[in-house]
């Protein structure tokens, strides 16, 4: 999974499930949607909880879950122009609905931060140097959700899917099962 869904979406579930089912054991790679999908397609990983591209349909849909821009609670940052970004890299499913939403609005920006980590974005925009754009899901406690009221254009909502190889083991269809009956609760 992409390590911004770990810690609110997973864990917790990861953490159930290791306690119901001790004798099964995961092992839990992080990394941007599109690299896990085409691990997933080689065989090197059983199940993949990652965003799905708009407009696809494959993997099983999991929950819908609005993108929201975020900032820091002690830094107002939203009004100046160029807007500054801290995105993930380019093969974020984010980035391209910021980079369009601001630009069909006509809102000129620059990129302050790229990275490939949740916990370097959260740091950037922490200390005030951009804000950034996350599934609200996954925005941690102590940041700004902004929106229309502070000048900024809507945002899509985006997909997380449950991709599943052929033949899994009975452990790895007891997780997918585990993984859909606890996110699938916030369906949209």
């Amino acid at each position: 999974m992409p390590d911004d869904y770990e810690g609110p979406f997973v864990t917790p579930l990861i953490a159930a499930f290791t306690r119901a089912q001790p004798r099964v054991n995961l092992e839990v790679h992080c990394a941007c949607s599109q690299v896990l999908r085409a691990r997933l397609a080689i065989d090197q990983l059983d199940l993949v909880l990652c965003t799905r591209l708009p407009g696809a349909e494959e993997g099983q849909l999991v929950r819908r879950e609005p993108l929201q821009w975020i900032g820091a609670m002690d830094h107002r940052l939203e009004s100046q122009r160029p807007l500054p970004l801290a995105l993930f890299t380019e093969d974020c499913a984010f980035r391209p609905h910021a980079l369009g939403a601001l630009q069909a609005a006509g809102i000129p920006m620059r990129n302050a931060y790229t990275g490939s980590s949740f916990a370097g974005i959260l740091s950037a925009v922490s200390a005030g140097l951009a804000i950034t754009v996350l599934a609200r899901g996954t925005v941690p406690p102590g940041f700004r959700l902004l929106g229309a009221d502070e000048g900024l254009p809507p945002l899509p909502e985006t997909d997380i899917a449950l991709y599943q190889r052929e033949n899994l083991s009975p452990g790895a269809r007891l997780f997918a099962r585990h993984i859909l009956a606890g996110l699938g609760e916030a369906r949209a």
